[in-house]
């Protein structure tokens, strides 16, 4: 049986199939009505529920009079002004739902951006959906869709090139989550459509309404509208005056968001919507006996045949994304499939013999094109064309001229491999193309991965009070906030983490600095610091780095890299201008670690602290990620192994030792004593910087306190150690004019609070003490100055995010890393 046999069969089996149940239904007598039920017992499940947007708007409709009516009170255009909105300018107002604001790029935090709470910050209207970080691709994103809502018509379809697991297509999937749930919800963002009914009346229709009982609209033939507004129903000369009609609402509707846009509506029918609507006039016409058709008689004529509903959403029905087609593709499931029972009564070329594909069932939306520049030279000239004409054309359907936007994505792998294809060069200048890779700033890789298992995996806890509080959800964008000024503020000394692994009842602690350390890692492997690539550039002529020769640590040495993206390096401008050339030109985030597998490591982790019933420490993710480098679960070549493993140890050297160290001391010690001993010596450096001979500090009263210099000189040795460069008391008050010119003094210098903390520990701590604190919580018997400070230990272990397993671990994590170090330093040679 050939093709067309065997779906013109299907076509009489489904139709055959429909009639014996029709006659079944009616052979089965009276429906009965079932008697009302009795919620009574339901209250409390019910109890402050609202309404459900979705069945309000399907039984809400209206007539294409409602659309006539001179009365803007009345009129439906200017009462729902989304109606003169084409796509783009919908998806714009959508973006803009929530005020925009500036905000700082994170990486160096130089240049600033527009923030738009709608994509980043994961509100309820995209269902808790974000995107972390690109704050420089989001707006150009958002510039382009802007422009085209402005009614530029786009030279170069847009695109997002990156890694897998990146989010590529994450912002065409939250533009259309909010667009959907507002359509439902909020009356500024309802859209309509409209539906044919009473075609039984129309002879060659009937074909349309089998099975239909008049005023009833056929659900196979509701793609007729492809959902557009019902303004293509109208007349042009009837259009423009209603659009003048609703345009003060327009204005008035996007200047409450802050926007300047003139209505650009989309007034094409559908050739389905078209040809019906020639048949029901053409119909009429002859019943009427004239030839003469005036505007009044078209909207007489039809408007017993259109009903005016709310656009609904199908909550199941996947975005609208286009994956790898494959060397064969077969285009007609994606633009346009004979239906072959139509054919019989319209004929092989009629717009009614056809049905819709993805591409124009989707109108209204956008559409992305995933893995672009591995699909076949066939199908990116048809995506480019589409996106560039609005025009779907394909077999014998005639053309359709849709209301979307097409975007793309791809990998850097086949860009590469493109632009070494000749043929594809072509596409490749018809496309705009914005990176999407992996994070490089840590707390920013720690959000994505959370966000990937999935924020009800976690709940959160406050910090600061010794007195045990509740748990509350976890919210990403009050753990890890995104600021306007770009730092990145981690849960570190402010929330604690417990992820919830299975039994709602059962949580488990993730110990402070232990995310800290899987984004440091995480975010080291994505950059880029090999001597030999820079080497390579420079010589190559493509990009020149300048400062390069004179900070060549900054560049090459991860380790002093992660301290500028972590904030507690500062570098000059020009620096971090370069850094961030490095960034862009030389696309980190590309390789290293990906998204997936941070959330594989965190999991990993969960999972052993799990099965040990215990906490989830920095050595525990330790473990995790040598397990995972072994069983594959973190994918590396053995040369990547075993630079990530030195990578890990320099990072628990250089930043997990002197974080847990400022921990511990703060808990055996009390909060607060490193930012004292700050202040005094912020004092004695400013007093200095006036008078170099200064011997003391007057006070009020003439109260005169010494300068403790021997004290300065120490602090400023670590402070060497852990910047690279000497002291200068002038970075002090350029620091603080920086980052707070209003407040002045009232933050502190990073890496001089760094400096503080060690000086204090190597006073206060050394190695036998921490062996008997940690016999102590082991419950050993110990002297009674180490009971007395394990007591007063285990006071603050709640206000800190602590409990007695992770502090016992950070104990000998800090122990243990100071043998390391002290054998490091008594190895020959240089270090």
């Amino acid at each position: 049986m050939g093709k067309r046999s065997a779906q013109l069969g299907l076509s009489v089996i489904i139709g055959f199939s429909s009639l014996i149940f029709s006659m079944q239904a009616g052979a089965a007598g009276k429906t009965t009505v079932p008697a009302e039920i009795d919620l009574s017992g339901c209250e409390w499940l019910l109890t402050g529920q609202s309404q459900m947007g979705r069945y309000v708007s399907l039984t809400e409709s209206y007539s294409l009079l409602d659309l006539l009516t001179q009365d803007p009170e009345k009129n439906l255009a200017a009462r729902f002004p989304t109606m003169l909105m084409n796509n783009d300018q919908l998806d714009y107002y959508v973006a803009n739902k929530y005020p925009r604001f500036k905000i700082k790029d994170p990486a160096y935090r130089l240049n600033s951006y527009w923030y738009y709470p709608l994509i980043s910050a994961g509100v309820k209207e995209a269902e808790g959906r974000q995107i972390v970080g690109h704050y420089e691709t989001i707006q150009r994103a958002l510039d382009y869709i802007d422009a085209r809502a402005k009614g530029k018509r786009a030279a170069k379809m847009l695109g997002f090139v990156g890694p897998a697991g990146t989010g590529k297509t994450e912002i065409g999937i939250l533009l259309e989550i909010a667009k959907r749930n507002l359509a439902m919800t909020d009356p500024a963002y309802y859209q309509f459509t409209f539906e044919f009914i009473n075609l039984d009346q129309i002879p060659e229709l009937k074909p349309l309404t089998y099975g239909t009982s008049p005023g009833e609209s056929n659900p196979n033939i509701r793609d007729i509208s492809l959902n557009r507004s019902p303004l293509v129903l109208l007349p042009p000369e009837v259009q423009k005056q209603i659009v003048e009609l609703a345009t003060p609402a327009y204005h008035a509707a996007v200047s409450e968001k802050s926007l300047t846009m003139d209505p650009q509506p989309f007034l094409t029918p559908s050739n389905k919507t078209q040809r019906v609507i020639d048949a029901i006039i053409s119909y009429r016409a002859s019943q009427a006996k004239t030839t003469q058709i005036t505007p009044a008689d078209y909207l007489k004529w039809l408007a017993p045949h259109v009903r005016i509903v709310r656009r609904t959403f199908d909550t199941n029905q996947p975005p609208p994304i286009i994956r790898y087609l494959g060397k064969h593709p077969d285009m007609s499931t994606l633009f346009f499939t004979e239906n072959m029972a139509m054919s019989q009564f319209y004929g092989p070329k009629d717009p009614l013999s056809y049905s819709y594909g993805l591409i124009p069932s989707n109108d209204g939306k956008g559409i992305f094109v995933d893995e672009m520049f591995r699909q076949t030279g066939e199908v990116r000239d048809t995506f480019l064309d589409l996106a560039q004409n609005s025009v779907a054309q394909n077999g014998g359907a005639p053309p359709e001229t849709l209301n979307t936007t097409i975007y793309f994505a791809t990998n850097d792998e086949s860009i590469t491999q493109a632009q070494e294809d000749g043929g594809a060069k072509a596409h490749l200048n018809r496309t705009l193309r914005l990176p999407v890779r992996h994070a490089i700033e840590p707390w920013q890789t720690v959000k994505i991965a959370l966000n990937d298992i999935g924020r009800k995996g976690f709940v959160m806890r406050p910090l600061g009070t010794t007195e045990p509080q509740e748990t509350i959800p976890y919210d990403p964008q009050v753990a890890i906030p995104d600021s306007p000024g770009g730092e990145v503020i981690g849960t570190d000394g402010r929330f604690a983490i417990y992820a919830k692994p299975g039994s709602k009842d059962t949580t488990i602690l993730i110990a402070p600095r232990a995310l800290w350390y899987i984004g440091l890692v995480g975010a080291g492997t994505r950059l880029v610091t090999d001597p030999k690539i820079f080497k390579k550039t420079q010589e190559g002529g493509t990009v020149e780095f300048s400062t390069l020769a004179k900070y060549p640590q900054y560049f090459l040495d991860p380790k002093e890299r992660l301290h500028v993206l972590n904030g507690t390096k500062q570098v000059e401008r020009v620096v971090a201008s370069e850094l961030k050339k490095v960034r862009d030109f030389l696309q980190e985030g590309q390789l290293g670690i990906g998204a997936r597998e941070i959330e594989n490591w965190i999991s990993e982790a969960v999972a052993m602290a799990k099965n040990s019933g215990g906490t989830v420490t920095p050595v525990i993710v330790d473990q995790a990620f040598v397990k995972l480098l072994d069983n594959g679960g973190i994918t590396s070549t053995p040369k990547e192994r075993t630079a990530w493993i030195q990578l890990s140890k320099m990072i628990k050297a250089e930043f997990i030792l002197p974080a847990l160290s400022a921990d511990v001391l703060s808990i055996l010690q009390g909060q607060g004593r490193a930012e004292r001993l700050y202040d005094e010596v912020k004092n004695e450096i400013l007093t200095l910087s006036k008078d170099r001979d200064s011997q003391y500090i007057e006070g009020e009263g003439n109260n005169r306190t010494p300068i403790d210099k021997n004290r300065l000189n120490e602090i400023y040795g670590y402070f060497q150690q852990i910047s690279g460069t000497s002291f200068d008391p002038g970075l002090l008050k350029d620091f603080h004019l920086q980052v707070n010119s209003e407040a002045s003094m009232s933050q502190r210098h990073p890496a001089l609070l760094e400096a503080v903390r060690r000086y204090m520990f190597q006073r206060e701590m050394d190695k036998t003490t921490i062996t008997e604190l940690v016999q102590y919580f082991d419950g050993k018997s110990v002297p009674e100055d180490v009971r007395n400070r394990g007591l007063q230990a285990e006071a603050q272990l709640v206000a800190q995010g602590y409990d007695r397993n992770s502090f016992i671990q950070a104990l000998i994590f800090v122990r243990d890393q100071q043998f390391i170090i002290e054998r490091e330093r008594q190895k020959p040679g240089p270090r």
